[in-house]
């Protein structure tokens, strides 16, 4: 049994350099090709910096298109663009049984009863408008 054998991730090339292997796409690279990491045993990443950048691009357009979604979702309810990072859907599902537990109804947009309920209890009015601080205050 056991893990089954994997190659040796450093080897010595003909020409002097350090080759080591690169996780993502199993190629042998010289060090300078290399993502650096100064927590690994030889200060050198697992991940060639091609494979790298690919994985982070991906990752960036993953959350892009995660925005955009909310972002439309956003201005439909509120008729304001907002800019959320880091939204996970597992994370709307924890929020929305929480807000229901303290009395909110979801399928309403929740700033509107957030604004209601603090006029009704300290009489400040929050809802927004496009006007500006200064020029509510002097009304």
């Amino acid at each position: 049994m056991g893990r089954p054998f994997e190659d040796k991730t450093r080897i010595m090339g003909d020409d002097g350099y350090w080759y080591y292997r690169c996780s993502s796409c199993g190629i042998y690279k010289p060090e300078y090709v290399m993502g650096k990491n100064s927590k690994k045993p030889f200060k050198v990443s697992i991940y060639c910096l091609d494979c790298n950048r690919e994985y982070n691009n991906s990752r960036k357009e993953i959350q892009r298109r995660k925005n955009k979604e909310f972002n439309t979702m956003h201005i439909q309810t509120t008729g304001r663009h907002l800019q959320l990072m880091n939204y996970k859907p597992i994370d709307d599902i924890e929020t929305r049984e929480a807000l229901e537990r303290i009395g909110y109804d979801t399928t309403k947009p929740i700033h509107l009863q957030f604004a209601e309920r603090i006029k009704q209890r300290y009489g400040v009015d929050l809802t927004f408008d496009d006007t500006s601080y200064h020029s509510r205050e002097d009304n």
